[in-house]
């Protein structure tokens, strides 16, 4: 076994140095210290001097395919292209350029897309992400990806410095660090020179996989459900004589059935530490025991290597129920369902075995911040459930801040709201027995046992091919964008819990829709020339008063149609449906952050039916 263990701890050595790479992204990805707030759209732009502005870029963007923000899942590669001389970018040039790159908008972000038609990066205007629109002014765009959400991450790398190449020659514009610093073309060479990282990797596994000893240390690592009940492991700095597998694994064997714990469980592992060598302690066994290798590998890196050898082994990968978009299957919404508003939180999957309750990510990474939460749970009326639901706070900025704070957490004020219950059985196989309703149930007979940092989701049971269920639906999501939820859930009464994106979820965003005036049009640029680019229109709705640009929802027989008869348009009411209102900077009037046109209304100038 020595020899075993000095080939992986050669392989991981080398690894770590792999690291680097990464670390040296960090600093083009700002450090770790961007921001999380998304403005909202503004009808003006007051321009200051260069220094005085904030380039608001994020800390978690809301990629395609993840419900909640994970800053711990997320691993960001942010570049800041900045214009030399502080002019405004030319934005109907920058919808051409993006058009040409066969960039989609979406939600306010332009998004490159790879082969396989995923997500592959993003652009944003980096004084207001989230807010491209064709009157946007602004001098600063950023470009950012999540390096753990797309298939090869040195690619994405690539084509995103390719990107910005190629729009910092177009729009005079430098590529910059958090501080505005200039990005030398040497040091955006040194990161493109470590393309072959993922494969050594691989390489590394696939030397190794067969071995049984290295195929349970990874499993011991990397299974989100083998949880060792131990919050910190100390370094070693002296040499043991060694330690062998079998020891260590016995005495892991202990910690993961708690059979020790606390006092007992920290002698153990002080035990072992003093018979290992100290490369041995800090590189493997400690690593088990603290579930990080610190190499880049994951629980799917090692199953690709093991599919693509063809061996059996694999290592279990964490999942939990996720929705689909409800405005992208209409048809799914139909008899009784149940309604939920959709909290906006931190989504935490609750595991309770043997009197001990863990917190996990939607992802599987373990939360240790809330011990109140974990306490309330960890009690043998509770063992072997899993409890589905979103931790919440009163100030959800300040939750973020210490979801992942690894010292001096202030989460008291934290409670925890469920809305699922299932058996840990069924959801270590995938599905449940029971359906949505009966779930339900199930939840709410353990409601007199929670104290007050966990509550119970409410929901109301509504018919859909019944007229009073629409009207029901109707007025709950407009109290959810009046209260300030994300949004509704909807959930089929007879369908199952099934960890992996199901419809028997299906989220609803809340939407407002007004009726305002058009006042003028505007013809499109790049391929939207002669024809409809964009309407100007105001108005009063539920006494305010707007002012904004729509070119957003028109199809391209609709720009073709409208600009033809582009004279007879001035007067006419259109409805416009929007995400929020949101107000311009001198408070005069108000706009609407991502509005799109709905449809005309009336057959005469001012007619509203």
């Amino acid at each position: 076994m020595d020899s075993n263990i000095d080939i992986y701890l050669i392989g991981i050595s080398v690894l770590v140095f792999l690291i680097i790479t990464f670390l040296f992204i960090r600093k083009i990805s700002n450090r770790g210290e961007l921001k999380v707030k998304i403005e909202p759209v503004t009808d003006t732009f007051e321009i200051k001097e260069f220094d005085e502005i904030d380039i608001k870029s994020q800390k978690a963007f809301d990629f395609e395919d993840k419900d909640h923000i994970d800053y711990q899942e997320q691993q960001l590669v942010v570049l800041n292209l900045i214009s030399v001389d502080k002019s405004m970018f030319e934005i109907d040039q920058v919808y051409g350029f993006m058009n040409n790159l066969r960039a989609t908008l979406s939600h306010g972000f332009f998004v490159i897309k790879d082969s396989d038609n995923k997500e592959s990066f993003r652009i944003a205007n980096a004084l207001n992400p989230g807010t491209f629109e064709t009157d946007t002014s602004t001098f600063a765009i950023l470009v950012a990806a999540d390096l753990n959400n797309v298939l090869d991450p040195i690619k994405t790398v690539k084509d995103m410095v390719n990107f910005a190449y190629e729009f910092t020659e177009k729009f005079y514009a430098n590529i910059c660090d958090q501080e505005r610093m200039p990005i030398t073309k040497q040091m955006i060479s040194h990161i493109e020179s470590s393309d072959n990282s993922r494969l050594f990797k691989e390489s590394v596994i696939e030397e190794n996989i067969n071995d049984l000893e290295f195929q349970e240390g990874l499993s011991m690592c990397l299974d989100a459900l083998v949880t060792f009940g131990v919050k910190q492991v100390p370094k070693s700095d002296k040499n043991g004589n060694g330690l062998d597998w079998s020891t260590f694994k016995n005495s892991a064997l202990l910690l993961i059935e708690r059979e020790k714990t606390g006092h007992a469980a920290r002698d153990e592992i002080l035990e072992l530490m003093d018979k290992a060598t100290s490369e041995e302690w800090n590189d493997w066994y400690r690593r088990i025991l603290i579930k990080d290798l610190r190499c880049g590998v994951s629980e799917k890196t090692v199953n690709n290597v093991a599919k693509k050898i063809d061996i059996q082994f694999r290592v279990p990968v964490f999942a939990c129920m996720l929705s689909h978009d409800g405005m992208k299957h209409p048809k799914k919404i139909k008899g009784n369902c149940l309604i939920e508003y959709k909290y906006d939180g931190v989504r935490v999957i609750a595991i309770t075995k043997k009197n001990n309750t863990t917190l996990y990510s939607r992802n599987g990474k373990i939360f240790s911040n809330f011990p109140h939460i974990e306490e309330a749970l960890s009690k043998p009326e509770f063992n072997n459930m899993v409890f589905d639901g979103e931790v919440m706070s009163d100030d959800f900025q300040s939750l973020m801040k210490q979801v992942h704070r690894k010292t001096n957490a202030k989460t008291e004020d934290a409670y925890l709201a469920l809305f699922d219950i299932l058996p840990l059985k069924e959801f270590n196989d995938g599905k449940s027995k029971l359906t949505t309703l009966e779930r339900k149930h199930h939840l709410e007979k353990f409601a007199k046992k929670f104290p007050s940092c966990i509550k119970i989701v409410d929901y109301t049971i509504v018919d859909f091919d019944e007229e009073q269920g629409e009207e029901t639906y109707s007025q709950m999501n407009k109290e959810a964008l009046e209260r300030g939820y994300e949004g509704l859930m909807i959930k089929p009464e007879n369908d199952l819990y099934e960890c992996k994106r199901s419809h028997a979820w299906l989220k609803m965003k809340p939407f407002i829709e007004v009726t305002l005036k058009v006042t003028e049009v505007h013809e499109g640029t790049g391929r939207h020339a002669g024809k409809l680019g964009a309407f100007s229109v105001e108005g009063n709705d539920d006494g305010k008063f707007f002012s904004l640009n729509v070119g957003s929802g028109l199809t391209d027989e609709n720009r073709e149609k409208f600009w033809k008869y582009k004279d007879s348009l001035i007067g006419q009411l259109i409805e416009i449906r929007a995400d929020a209102v949101t107000q311009s900077m001198e408070g005069e009037s108000y706009s609407l952050r991502f509005p799109r046109f709905k449809t005309f209304r009336g057959f005469e100038p001012g007619e509203k039916l």
